[in-house]
């Protein structure tokens, strides 16, 4: 698509990652905070696939930390192996220890285990607040998945639940109910030097930084495939959280 012609990014309505959800439910991330509390007028959205993910995430961090716990309570808790769990992810895995670790190296051993006991309540109060009830805070569509998308962004997203959570992005944008997708994880949706502020603009135009570049940014190429499965008038924005605010206002 010509940059002169990529529309500006509309906030009534955004799709969330997941990544977005975990970390509202946790106690530590302010812009998803902010998001949530003081953006009630954004209409915030996944899949079935996105809430069934962010269920089963929890419900594994939640049951690790249980497992922690109680093997804390007789050994030290510097010992525990989250590796030793096989029903957890490695990114489960590299989470929680990072949590626990820098627990450890801030607080006393109790107050880790206290901690750590507030962040398992949050898991399981994050399902009912996000999903369960007539004041749920996320919206979950009814989308389609394309395989045939799914395979063409294997080439440029190696991850299978961030491809997963695009396709359904992508039908929601041709369903016309946005073209905000939002991530906290940019590392998986992005080139090494970020999410491409020149995507925030109202005109499209590439700072000339970027123009000199011999590789075209992985966000054009990511909407290179979903165009060729819907609309060439398609543009899915990809931001992070603080970009979404900033357009939002």
């Amino acid at each position: 698509m010509n940059k002169e012609k990529i529309p500006p990014v509309e906030t009534e309505e955004v799709f969330l990652d997941t990544s977005v959800l975990y970390d509202y439910t946790k106690d530590t991330v302010q812009e998803a905070k902010t998001l949530f509390d003081e953006y009630p007028e954004i209409n915030k959205i996944t899949s079935a696939a996105g809430e069934r993910e962010y269920r089963k995430v929890a419900e594994r961090r939640a049951e690790a930390i249980k497992e922690c716990e109680e093997f804390a309570a007789e050994n030290q808790l510097s010992k525990f192996s989250f590796h030793s769990l096989d029903f957890l992810t490695p990114n489960d895995r590299g989470s929680l220890r990072q949590y626990r670790d820098k627990l450890l190296r801030n607080c006393s051993e109790a107050e880790a285990l206290r901690r750590l006991n507030q962040r398992k309540r949050t898991y399981q109060r994050g399902v009912e607040l996000l999903f369960d009830g007539k004041d749920a805070l996320v919206t979950v569509r009814d989308l389609e998945f394309r395989i045939s998308l799914e395979k063409q962004l294997q080439m440029d997203i190696d991850n299978g639940n961030d491809r997963r959570i695009l396709c359904h992005a992508a039908d929601w944008h041709a369903k016309e109910f946005g073209n905000a997708f939002a991530t906290s994880d940019t590392g998986d949706f992005a080139d090494e030097d970020g999410l491409g502020d020149y995507l925030m603009t109202d005109g499209g135009e590439l700072p000339d930084s970027l123009s000199d570049l011999g590789s075209r940014p992985l966000i054009e190429r990511i909407n290179d495939s979903i165009q060729s499965e819907y609309s060439s008038e398609m543009w899915l924005h990809i931001v992070d959280i603080e970009q979404l605010l900033e357009v939002a206002g």
